[in-house]
């Protein structure tokens, strides 16, 4: 049987008018009344009039907040799904009361939008920074909830991780399709009839069929910022480097675009320390030089066009010899490699267009084996 769905007008902080209401919705908004924190947000946005809770069949996003109408809805999708619990509803709605207090920023945008004095990019972009100063929000006044409730962390634990940078929060809500709804905003609102996509934080945006990989890459990329460097979170993301590289790299046609990708959210150099951690959790990623210092140096730039040149000149004759020689070279090509990584890939501008020229010569796979193996002859021969 299909739920009925209607609403709870709130006009003031004791008084509620409550028609037929979803029974774990109606017990979040009690419970986000309850406490002091969240009684003092719904005051701010009371200031600006009343508004509404609406449990809606009309969208697909878990919750929003309509400045036009003042609504704040929480989908029935959400609602019904079988896990949730009423603290998941609740931070849903103390999320979407941060972006109710900041109506007047979400109206000034808009409002530079019909004047035409933003772009596209400029209007999805500041979009998703007020909305994840909401979540930084949010995510405070949820620490204090279970302080004072004496709470478990567990309950909030999705909502509590959040991103630690706006730059890690802009490029998984592209990849979740959240930044698109404010592009068709846009067009919406300029009435564009030829939309066309932004670039937004991605340079290269992940395809569909990737997309939960890299969703899997900035969670960890999330926890190595947060857990300073943890080497479990780094074998995590030497494993799935690792799953591209020896199952799909070589039957993926734009698979230059995908390293392209990784090298968003890690350094070249990084990557071959996390797939060597994996690869050898026994061993340790070698300490790399001194950048800073090398790159200072005044003949710097010779030095480095030096080292490439050695390195992609080791491998020009590659595919025209025999599998002995082939090892050899590879093996050499390594050694210098190695090198580069450690001394000079930080400093050099220059590191996705070398990469590529490695590319058009040798597999991916063959470019990282030769490192990985490399160290893996260094850390033995020095034990």
């Amino acid at each position: 049987m299909t739920s009925i769905y209607n609403k709870v007008y709130i006009s003031s902080l004791n008084a509620t008018q409550t028609s037929f209401f979803p029974p774990i919705l109606k017990k979040a908004s009690d419970f986000i009344f309850s406490f002091p924190q969240t009684r003092k947000i719904i005051s701010t946005v009371l200031t600006s009039g009343t508004f509404t809770i609406d449990a809606s069949t009309s969208f697909t996003c878990q919750s929003s907040w309509n400045v036009e109408t003042r609504v704040l809805s929480i989908s029935k999708d959400e609602i019904e799904k079988p896990h949730n619990t009423v603290h998941k509803i609740a931070s849903h709605l103390i999320f979407e009361l941060f972006n109710a207090v900041k109506s007047p920023l979400f109206k000034l945008l808009k409002q530079n939008v019909l004047d035409r004095k933003i772009d596209k990019q400029t209007f999805v972009t500041e979009t998703e920074k007020i909305e994840f100063e909401s979540q930084k929000e949010s995510k405070k006044v949820l620490k204090q909830i279970v302080k004072v409730a004496h709470l478990s962390r567990q309950i909030f634990q999705q909502d509590l991780s959040g991103f630690a940078n706006f730059d890690l929060h802009y490029r998984y809500q592209q990849l979740v399709g959240h930044s698109t709804r404010y592009e068709k905003y846009f067009d919406q609102l300029t009435c564009n009839q030829i939309p066309s996509p932004i670039q937004g934080a991605w340079k290269v945006l992940p395809r569909d069929v990737l997309k939960p990989v890299f969703k899997q890459l900035l969670y960890l990329k999330n926890l190595n910022v947060t857990r300073k460097n943890d080497e479990t979170t780094q074998k995590k993301i030497g494993h799935l480097l690792n799953e591209y590289l020896t199952k799909l790299s070589s039957i993926d046609s734009e698979s230059d675009s995908v390293l392209l990708s990784f090298t968003e959210l890690f350094r070249w150099d990084t990557l071959f320390d996390y797939l060597f951690l994996f690869r050898h959790p026994s061993n340790k990623i070698p300490p790399a030089t001194n950048k800073k210092a090398v790159s200072n140096k005044k003949n710097f730039q010779t030095i480095l066009d030096n080292q490439k040149l050695l390195i992609l000149r080791t491998i020009t004759p590659i595919n025209s010899i025999s599998n002995h020689k082939r090892a050899a070279s590879l093996s050499k090509m390594g050694s210098l490699l190695n090198v580069y990584l450690n001394e000079y890939v930080r400093a050099d501008s220059c590191a996705n267009h070398f990469f590529l020229r490695l590319r058009k010569r040798l597999t991916w796979s063959e470019i990282f084996n030769s490192v990985v193996t490399e160290r893996v002859g260094i850390q033995n021969s020095s034990t």
